[in-house]
């Protein structure tokens, strides 16, 4: 199994586990926890070790202090997932809505802000470190709160997970502009990563 579809998998797993604890004492205990540790390196807060390394795959594990770009894409998207979540009684997570299908929707949902948006998209696109990655996930994933529009946060940790590698990142960032400006979907312009 390649690990972009065990990356998946687990974050299937997580994704299922905090969306269907989120009304309880522990769950919202475990969504506070993980908000403490956005745009901060993932090793820093050892108090969510457990929340992004538990039953992780143990071949994404880092040997060193670098985290590894699975490392990195999980812990990322957790974090995000609980500042998003933060307060809310649905869940924010919604399959097959992608980072760009989102914007877009804010756009839309936005008319009079529709600048701004596309300036803080480009920006994403244009990240070129993990941080500035991380950076500008985060605002786009405040102003999708503040709007109350979901998203596929197993298909952001897929992505941001491809987003590390020089040789998929383009492909990621032009799936990203396609469903921002073509968010039907056509699958003449598609294209698979």
């Amino acid at each position: 199994m390649n690990h972009t579809i065990q990356l998946k998998t687990y974050m299937k797993s997580k994704m299922h586990f905090l969306t269907a604890q989120k009304n309880t004492r522990m769950g919202a205990m475990k969504i506070a926890l993980l908000r403490h540790g956005v745009n901060r390196f993932p090793f820093d807060v050892p108090e969510l070790w457990g929340e992004f390394l538990k039953d992780i795959p143990e071949h994404f594990l880092s040997q060193g202090d670098t985290p590894t770009p699975e490392e990195w894409a999980i812990y990322m998207t957790l974090t995000l997932f609980a500042v998003h979540q933060q307060g809310e009684s649905y869940s924010v997570h919604m399959e097959n809505i992608s980072l760009g299908k989102a914007m877009y929707v804010l756009k839309a949902k936005t008319p009079t802000n529709q600048e701004h948006i596309i300036q803080r998209f480009g920006m994403l696109v244009k990240s070129v470190t993990i941080q500035e990655l991380s950076q500008s996930l985060y605002t786009l994933i405040k102003l999708l709160k503040m709007a109350d529009i979901r998203l596929d946060y197993v298909q952001l940790a897929e992505d941001i997970y491809l987003f590390q590698n020089p040789q998929t990142r383009k492909a990621v960032q032009l799936r990203w502009g396609q469903d921002f400006y073509y968010p039907s979907g056509n699958s003449k312009h598609k294209r698979r990563i």
